[in-house]
């Protein structure tokens, strides 16, 4: 009879955890205040450059964009008559240009069902300059990409995010704040022909020291690290 003795060698292994953590990364309601309701025809698309503060990351850690809040926009004399359905896109783009190719980006299309979204009334006290409006239901609607944006964190300083219209007239405003940001940070497609366009550098413009509105974005980030404990 053979008696086959089995060696088991140990061996010293530093084990560490995937740690998360989410948080807000920008809320427009911090630095603007809600002036204007912007819908289809008026403009196709339009987004904001926004900054990530990288000093937050912790050592070898990467972020990812979560959610993206708009403020949805529907005027109080057709709330009752409003179609649920109706589709808008947000999107997700690492990099300062929307026009980046290379950039990686996300594409979320949802359809606005009203009896989901908690609303309240406003009413402009002055009327806005690109709606005949002045009293709506304003409701903050959640395009959630945490699925997406999985597995795919960045250090990269900034990111874009914009809103997309479909051609139905009938389509949701979006609420629109103060004419007081920065139009070198705000894309605009005006026309499928023109494409994205830097409102700082559009023909009659202002320059980089003009200023514009930006859709009521609010965003929520994701933390990933690796630590011994979390």
């Amino acid at each position: 009879m053979t008696l086959l003795l089995l060696a088991v060698g140990c061996q010293d292994y530093n084990l560490t955890q995937i740690c998360d953590a989410t948080d807000p990364s920008f809320d427009i309601e911090e630095v603007s205040t809600l002036e204007d309701a912007v819908g289809a025809g008026m403009v196709e698309a339009d987004g904001v450059v926004l900054d990530y503060d990288l000093g937050a990351l912790p050592t070898d850690g990467a972020w990812r964009v979560m959610s993206v809040d708009i403020l949805l926009m529907v005027p109080q004399a057709r709330f009752d008559n409003f179609p649920d359905g109706k589709e808008m896109t947000v999107e997700v783009v690492i990099a300062n240009d929307p026009t980046d190719t290379k950039a990686l980006a996300w594409s979320l299309t949802q359809g606005a069902v009203l009896g989901d979204l908690d609303w309240e009334e406003h009413v402009f006290t002055e009327t806005p300059a690109e709606s005949s409006e002045t009293e709506y239901f304003r409701a903050w609607w959640t395009f959630d990409f945490s699925a997406l944006t999985s597995g795919q964190g960045t250090i990269e300083p900034q990111f874009f995010v914009d809103v997309i219209w479909t051609d139905d007239s009938t389509s949701p405003a979006v609420g629109y704040s103060n004419y007081n940001n920065a139009c070198d940070r705000n894309w605009t497609i005006y026309d499928d022909a023109t494409g994205w366009e830097l409102n700082s550098e559009r023909p009659g413009g202002g320059g980089a020291d003009d200023t514009c509105s930006w859709p009521m974005f609010r965003v929520n980030t994701g933390v990933t690290w690796e630590a011994e404990e979390c």
